[in-house]
């Protein structure tokens, strides 16, 4: 993989080994990878900072490596061996699908070459980590941060998926998704979606979520729900947590619940 070097000198934060790959994304609808990478140079490190930028078809890395980071808002800081950011100003499925796939093999590799397991969001301490998993598992957290997310599952990019497609990366003809149209432009609802809550018995209750708030959904209401991120250009697909997630649990704290 060709990355390109643009490397800003980074307080070391925490000791080695550090543990944990974190992957994020910008929160940025209108920034390229090098607006990000030149923003770097000049931010104040102590409101935060990442080592790499993914997007517009390149890597490029903005901070060496296994120093931990200002990148999650907690003690998790002391476990980043790098933090990945990809873009959120993708307009077409192709830029999307080739930003993705570099997102993915690069935390592979960072992964892989930290000693690092293939792993995402698990309770282990190592591991592959979203900022979302670090905001609502990390000790003294002081994150709201939730990406990436919405962004990930506005182009149809499910947990499980990302989940799978880290463990096990791509074939050459593997896509990294096919539930949308590979020239629908996608529009900016990407705090918009379905979450699948499943009990132990099998049961699954269907929640929307939408921003802050969340809704309890009949099965009419799932296919109208569908209907209406259809039309917004939104994934349809469900994100699906097990009912004693701690992630999930936290989802559930923070979002007021409403009457759909």
């Amino acid at each position: 993989m060709e990355i390109k070097k643009q490397i800003r000198s980074t307080p070391q934060v925490g000791v080695k080994p550090y543990s944990q790959i974190h992957a994020h994304s910008t929160g940025n609808p209108n920034s390229t990878a090098q607006n990000e990478a030149d923003y770097m140079i000049r931010k104040d490190l102590n409101s935060g900072f990442y080592t790499h930028v993914v997007g517009n078809g390149q890597v490029i890395q903005t901070a060496e490596t296994n120093r931990g980071a200002y990148d999650v808002g907690g003690s998790w800081n002391y476990e980043t061996y790098a933090a990945v950011e990809l873009i959120e100003s993708h307009t077409t499925r192709k830029e999307f699908d080739r930003d993705y796939r570099l997102y993915v093999d690069l935390l592979r590799q960072l992964a892989k070459e930290a000693g690092i397991p293939l792993t995402l969001d698990t309770k282990d301490l190592a591991g592959i980590k979203t900022h979302m998993f670090c905001t609502y598992n990390q000790p003294n957290n002081g994150s709201d941060h939730i990406d990436p997310y919405p962004y990930l599952n506005k182009w149809g990019i499910t947990v499980d998926q990302f989940s799978k497609d880290l463990a096990n990366g791509f074939s050459n003809k593997e896509d990294s998704s096919d539930s949308v149209d590979k020239n629908t432009k996608v529009k900016d609802d990407a705090n918009m979606y379905i979450l699948d809550k499943v009990f132990p018995n099998g049961k699954v209750e269907s929640w929307f979520i939408d921003g802050e708030k969340r809704s309890l959904l009949t099965k009419q209401d799932v296919l109208d729900v569908e209907y209406l991120l259809k039309e917004k250009g939104v994934s349809k697909k469900h994100i699906r947590f097990s009912s004693d997630n701690r992630t999930l649990k936290a989802i559930e704290r923070k979002k007021e619940e409403y009457k759909y």
